[in-house]
């Protein structure tokens, strides 16, 4: 589960989101050293050409693991996808991202 994942940022801009380990009922597992692995999610579509930037895989501590220093390539529509071996995938809140420069017309 996503706990912490920003609405907005600016292509380029560095942000943390955290993940949750969850067991069949969602209880937190409290679990260290298992390691998460983030990804675009293929729902919405990402922009052509869009990345997802950082370091992609974090271990966790008390269930929690924690990505710092990301961010995203390209303006567009994202969702992030985070697995672990012997848990269900989880799908992030959508995450809106635009030029990080006003545009003057």
């Amino acid at each position: 589960t996503f706990t912490t994942v920003p609405t907005e940022v600016n292509a380029g801009q560095e942000f943390t989101v955290q993940v949750q380990l969850r067991d069949g009922n969602d209880d937190l597992v409290t679990a260290d050293n298992v390691t998460v692995t983030l990804a675009l999610a293929t729902s919405p579509t990402p922009p052509a050409g869009g990345e997802l930037n950082g370091t992609l895989t974090a271990n966790t501590v008390d269930g929690v693991a924690t990505f710092s220093g990301l961010s995203f390539n390209a303006d567009g529509t994202y969702a992030l996808r985070a697995t672990a071996t012997g848990y269900s995938p989880a799908t992030s809140s959508v995450i809106v991202v635009e030029n990080a420069f006003p545009v003057y017309t």
